[in-house]
């Protein structure tokens, strides 16, 4: 290293261009790396969603979900396969092991389709394929309202032909999805006493409108020197050419046109939900990106897209951002930012204090620069954009980018004392430490790499996180061992070295050090005694502490949610609804309100829950005021709820709490059984014995008609229940035949009945049914109708039935799961298991807990190779249970829980730790040679490091003030890793600088040979 440092010195014009060159580099390609919110993540997840229009789930299970889950339970790195029926849907939801390529498992699962397709019920749809992508979710929602003369009930309609077009021309938008309002629609309104005086089935006008609205190709013809195309043009052009479609032909009554049996009506399709902002209906625009795009720029083109919609249509709607993922980006760097200004800021005043002159804290402070404008360029390099992760890992490793490049210049400044040349200091001092700060910075890298090539869910989210502290901490090395010797070499030439020799802070600090080193090896006991007893007290702690996976992030908006029976009218949901939005406009008058209630068909293949929503609505109240939970619950308990209905008031959760947790961070367990009734029986007998402090899926039962066919009068009149049951289906719900261009818009053609004529049970009983020997037969005469009861979900898990058995937040889950487990054990037909998510998490922990041993291994072995001894790679690694003094009584005190995010600072802070000791060791060695007494040796070598150490971990401790007092968005994930770094590294710090001197001098360790 010396020969490199010195070629450094003899071309340094050459270096510094070189280092010019990749910082440039690196400003350049900082621009260009992807901005967004979470990193680039594949999930080995995918979900098969089929539709089953007015099928109910024990129907849907029965004929749908049974035979793909059965087809699909065979496939290929298949871990789970879990599947959810109901209403109208069918969804399996099938986890693979990771590293599965799910382009090839996708076809697969289509060619098991397709096998299986024919057995499937005619009227279902062909089923959609959908991968789990957390970068799937809209980029920016925006709701609109309209206002002057534009009519609500167009607003949907308006936003298609005059304002969705601004932003699909927008570079770097996939998809722009309108969502809510009124859609148009052409309705074939049949009359049945009609049909049945002419004689007509409605499959068969089903059939005809089918066959005639289309355009077909009928050849060519030569016309002179030119061929030319016919086409047989049968498209319905208006409603008149639609009502002139000629039905039959009957000698008596001569042509039966389609305008004789129904009449056509331009309408809007039935509400199945709504939408409000601030009270007053609204559409919403969901606006996505495509990958790999800066949500950033991407967010700004469409702000300026919002102000030309604004000069142009703003006297005809109002609109509100009410979502936009830039914003949590933009928060995240400037967190960023602002905690490295505040961090550098107090690193360098801690420096000048420490170091009594300007030039050293400059020139360390000119590191971070360097090391984040050259890391930069790596991260372009492989592909690591900016987000949440990314940038977190720059933020927490700010402190630790300061520390190779202390111990360097410590060590140059040190020789310099020691009347050297500049030149002869500089190669000599980065020699002396070089083996020391390539320990260092191997320790850290393996603590932390390991976590970055995890394949489970923790590996996938954090695992950039992981890389860019790690990049970062390699590229400090280098910067250190070349960067840092070339800067000295020329500023130090203007300096007076002389200065460097005048006493400062540190060596008043360092003598002390020596002082109370040399006392305490004289009588150790006193203060091992009191190391062991506050080992003994922070361990006590533990079971005092609290326990989460994630700690509780305050996102400022707030969820009030109103669930009505299975079965309630939406107008019914919709009056009560309006009551809550009211109250809290009236109390809250500035805050933002946006309601959604009931489902919305589109969102359906996005978000698999959006089909369990039709009882269910959700005011979101966005806003700032403080204590504003407290306030709105204290609000909602007030106004009086009708029988049935509940209220659920909550936080929004943080988008990577979304990420981690499917299902909301649900507290739920997993009741299995092959038999349905059991399982039904059991988990009504949990609410008993619980006394209603447990939900599960059997609690909503929703009531449904069923009509059961006379088969022998069926087989009379020579009906089917297939056609049949189509009858009724046009009768009720009517059905969607074909479409029809209208004007500037594509709309639907449906065929259905009035529905005067069939809005009761007895007025559907006496329709009349045709019969293939051309009677009308009424419905009462082939079947009943009977009132019964129904489940509104049906879950499957493999083969077996499921329920989910959710514990509400504050009740003991744990307490309930092991009651349950008793329960179940004298019966043979149940099974207890964790939910999806629970699962994947335990499984993730166990992961990073090996991973983490794994790294620690590999420590200890680098060091026993470094030392040559297992005992010096020992007392190293002694430094590492004093970090729990401080650790456990600060979470205990704070009330702080121990989380993934602690965890993590414990990986952070056990690198900086061994770091210390590694120091502590080198120098330890390179004095014995001198000095041949083991006492002298550690004396020295204490004196020595005092000043690197003790920078070291000032700079990081003050680099980790800022993110442990941060009051901005996400802080409080960060901010229980940043009092395990600081408290861990205090305790290390004060205690480690006697117990590994007290195990060196009472432990004797060879020499190191090749020392």
């Amino acid at each position: 290293m010396k020969f490199v440092v010195q070629l450094i010195l003899k071309r340094k014009m050459l270096v510094g261009m070189f280092y010019a060159a990749f910082i440039l580099f690196g400003i350049i390609r900082a621009f260009s790396i992807p901005v967004s919110l979470f990193p680039k993540i594949d999930f080995p997840r995918l979900t098969v969603i089929t539709a089953y229009n007015n099928a109910s789930s024990a129907e849907v299970d029965n004929l749908v979900t049974k035979r793909i889950s059965e087809s699909l339970g065979t496939t290929q790195k298949l871990e789970r396969l879990e599947a959810e029926s109901r209403e109208g849907y069918s969804f399996i939801h099938l986890t693979f092991k990771n590293g599965t390529d799910l382009a090839l498992i996708s076809m697969e699962i289509r060619e098991k389709l397709d096998f299986i397709k024919d057995s499937l019920p005619f009227d279902t749809e062909k089923p959609i394929i959908s991968k789990f992508d957390p970068n799937s979710k809209p980029l920016m929602q925006i709701a609109f309202s309209s206002k002057g003369r534009l009519d609500q009930d167009n607003l949907r309609a308006f936003l298609l032909e005059n304002a969705k077009f601004y932003f699909d021309r927008l570079d770097g938008v996939a998809l722009t999805q309108i969502i809510g309002g009124k859609q148009k629609r052409i309705s074939i309104i049949i009359d049945p006493l009609k049909l049945s005086a002419y004689g007509v089935q409605p499959e068969e006008l089903d059939h005809l409108v089918k066959i005639s609205n289309k355009n077909y190709p009928a050849g060519q013809l030569s016309v002179g020197k030119k061929e030319l195309l016919i086409r047989a043009v049968g498209e319905f052009q208006n409603l008149e050419h639609l009502s002139n479609l000629v039905v039959s032909f009957k000698p008596g009554s001569g042509v039966i046109k389609l305008g004789d049996i129904s009449h056509l009506a331009e309408e809007f399709d039935e509400k199945t939900g709504f939408a409000r902002l601030n009270g007053k209906e609204s559409v919403l625009l969901n606006i996505y990106k495509e990958p790999g795009k800066n949500s950033v720029s991407i967010s700004e083109e469409i702000k300026k897209s919002l102000a030309e919609l604004e000069k142009s249509l703003g006297r005809d709607l109002d609109f509100e951002i009410i979502y936009n993922e830039s914003d949590f980006i933009e928060n995240s760097i400037s967190s960023l930012l602002q905690n490295l200004f505040i961090g550098a800021s107090l690193a360098f005043t801690i420096l000048l204090i420490l170091m009594r002159n300007v030039y050293s804290p400059s020139i360390l402070i000119l590191t971070i620069p360097v090391t984040l404008f050259l890391s930069f360029f790596v991260f372009y390099t492989f592909g690591i954009g900016f987000n949440i992760m990314s940038l977190g890992g720059l933020a927490l490793g700010i402190g630790l980018l300061f520390d190779s490049s202390n111990v360097v210049l410590s060590a140059i400044e040190r020789r310099i004392k020691e009347n050297e040349g500049l030149e002869n200091a500089i190669s000599d001092g980065v020699a002396e430490v070089f083996e020391s700060i390539l320990t260092a910075t191997a320790t850290s890298v393996i603590v932390f790499l390991p976590i970055g090539f995890l394949k489970s869910l923790l590996g996938l989210v954090f695992s950039e996180m992981a890389l860019a502290i790690s990049i970062t901490l390699i590229i400090s090395f280098f910067v250190s061992c070349t960067f840092v010797p070339l800067i000295v070499s020329v500023l130090y030439k203007k300096r007076n070295l002389n200065s460097i020799q005048s006493p400062g802070i540190v060596d008043v600090i360092a003598n002390n050090y020596s002082t109370y080193l040399n006392s305490f090896l004289d009588k150790p006991l006193k203060t091992v005694t009191t190391v062991v007893i506050l080992l003994i007290i922070s361990f006590s702690l533990i079971p005092h502490l609290k326990y989460e996976f994630f700690p509780e992030i305050h996102s400022g908006i707030y969820n009030v949610s109103i669930s009505a029976p299975a079965g309630t009218n939406l107008s019914l949901l919709d009056e009560t609804v309006l009551q809550f939005e009211k109250k809290l406009k009236i109390e809250y008058p500035t805050e933002i309100t946006v309601t959604k209630g009931g489902i919305e068909k589109e969102l359906i293949k996005w978000d698999s829950e959006e089909s369990s929503k039709s009882n269910f609505a959700e005011i979101k109240l966005i806003g700032h005021q403080p204590n504003t939970f407290k306030n709105i619950k204290d609000v909602v308990t007030k106004i009086p709820l009708k029988d049935g209905y509940t209220v659920l008031l909550s936080e929004e959760s943080s988008g990577l709490e979304k990420l981690l947790f499917r299902s909301g961070n649900e507290n739920s367990i997993l009741l299995l059984s092959g038999m349905k009734d059991t399982l039904a029986y059991f988990a009504n007998s949990l609410k008993f014995s619980f006394k209603e402090k447990v939900i599960t899926d059997f609690d909503q039962i929703s009531e449904e008609y069923w009509i059961d066919f006379d088969q022998e009068k069926m087989a009379k009149f020579g009906f089917t229940s297939e056609a049949v049951a189509s009858f009724i289906k046009i009768a009720l719900k009517g059905i969607e035949t074909s479409d029809m261009n209208f004007g500037n818009q594509s709309l639907k053609l449906m065929i259905r009945m009035d529905k005067s004529k069939a809005d009761t049970i007895e007025k559907l009983s006496f329709l009349r049914l045709k019969s293939p020997s051309g009677d009308f037969i009424p419905l009462k005469e082939i079947c009943t109708i009977r009132l019964t009861k129904g489940e509104h979900i049906i879950r499957r898990f493999s083969n077996l039935y499921a329920t989910k058995v959710r514990v509400p937040l504050g009740e003991n889950r744990e307490h309930i799961e092991k009651d349950v487990k008793k329960k179940i054990r004298t019966n043979r037909e149940l099974f207890l298991k964790k939910d999806g998510d629970s699962e994947d998490l335990n499984e993730s922990l166990e992961e990073v807990l090996i991973a983490f041993l794994f790294a620690a291994s590999l420590i200890f072995m680098l060091l026993s190779g470094i030392f040559e001894s297992y005992r010096s790679a020992t007392i190293v690694m002694l430094s590492i249970p004093l970090i729990f003094i401080g650790v456990f009584p600060s979470l205990f005190i704070s009330s702080m829980s121990l989380n993934i995010s602690s965890f993590m600072g414990f990986i952070l802070v056990i690198g900086v730790v061994v770091d210390n000791s590694v120091l502590y060791f080198e120098y330890y060695h390179f004095y014995l040679e001198t000095f041949k007494d083991n006492k002298k040796a550690l004396l020295a070598a204490g004196k020595t490091i005092i000043r690197p150490i003790l920078m070291n971990n000032s700079t990081t401790i003050l680099g980790m003030v800022p993110v442990l007092f941060s009051f901005s968005s996400g802080s409080e994930f960060q901010a229980p890793l940043a009092l395990v770094v600081v408290s861990g590294l205090l305790s290390s710090l004060l205690l480690s600088l006697f117990v590994i001197p007290a195990s060196i001098y009472f432990l004797p360790i060879e020499q190191k040979k090749n020392a």
